[in-house]
């Protein structure tokens, strides 16, 4: 299959390949107009940076959420509007899991005796909930879902 670009290419200084314009972020900062490296290798070179500094990236988020409540909530009324659906079932799993389960359990993981908060591991079964303590709790959703 053959590829034809109108215009020029740039090469990418990380992945050294030859790209379109297009291909690459803008930033009138540079002479072309254009970034230096790729918007792909550009995703994996963030990616890189906000793993090795999670601290200081979640510090930065913090403060700038404090900052921007209106356009937090705006953004999260945007997705609560745009996932109706899948919003209306979490609500409905929280709230069946408070009336279920008013009152906190220690937290199911072996050798933890932290208070656990609700965790449902499937929303479209609201009254199975494992208790799990913020730790566990946070651990588990950073693990990446395998489907």
């Amino acid at each position: 299959m053959v590829v034809m670009y109108i215009g020029t290419l740039k090469k990418c200084s990380i992945c050294k390949e030859h790209l379109p314009h297009i291909s690459f972020y803008k930033n009138r900062c540079n002479a072309d107009g254009y970034e230096y490296f790729c918007k792909v290798c550009n995703s994996l070179k963030t990616k890189r940076y906000q793993q090795a500094n999670r601290l200081s990236v979640i510090a930065i988020a913090r403060k700038w959420r404090e900052g921007n409540p209106q356009l937090v909530h705006r953004a999260t009324r945007g997705w609560q509007e745009r996932n109706k659906k899948i919003h209306l079932e979490r609500l409905r799993a929280r709230v069946m899991a408070n009336y279920h389960y008013p009152l906190a359990r220690i937290c199911s993981i072996d050798d933890c005796n932290e208070v656990g908060e609700r965790h449902h591991p499937n929303y479209s079964k609201p009254k199975e909930i494992e208790w799990l303590c913020l730790k566990h709790h946070r651990e588990f959703h950073r693990q990446p879902i395998v489907v």
